[in-house]
């Protein structure tokens, strides 16, 4: 599966096999920055409105089944990059821009939601 999104505030997984979307869903921002799981079972996206969400996933091309995690919120600037851990246990999140003064960078329990 690829994964995108953009100004539009739509995440998209492809198979790129095929060229189908397999899943899709609106967001209410932006989105700046995507990221799988090491082993391909979640799905992280940060945007423009400084939240970072996170999606459980299908793995490989068959449908998915949307199933949100949840939103975590704590940054007061875009979020430009997520990355999850090794370990898929947490999530980074970097933010902010020259007319911020977040500029941070911000660390989640994926289970809880909590910032570590």
């Amino acid at each position: 599966l690829v994964a995108s999104g953009g100004e539009d505030g739509v995440i998209k997984l492809v198979n790129r096999q095929t060229g189908t979307t397999v899943w899709s869903v609106q967001t209410k921002t932006e989105i700046h920055s995507i990221a799988f799981s090491k082993d391909g079972a979640m799905l992280a996206a940060g945007g423009l409105d400084g939240s970072v969400r996170v999606w459980t996933v299908a793995a490989g091309s068959r449908p998915v089944r949307k199933l949100e995690k949840g939103t975590l919120t704590g940054h007061s600037a875009c979020v430009n990059s997520v990355a999850f851990s090794p370990d898929s246990k947490s999530v980074a999140s970097g933010s902010g821009d020259i007319h911020s003064n977040d500029n941070s960078v911000r660390i989640w329990e994926v289970a809880t939601g909590k910032e570590v």
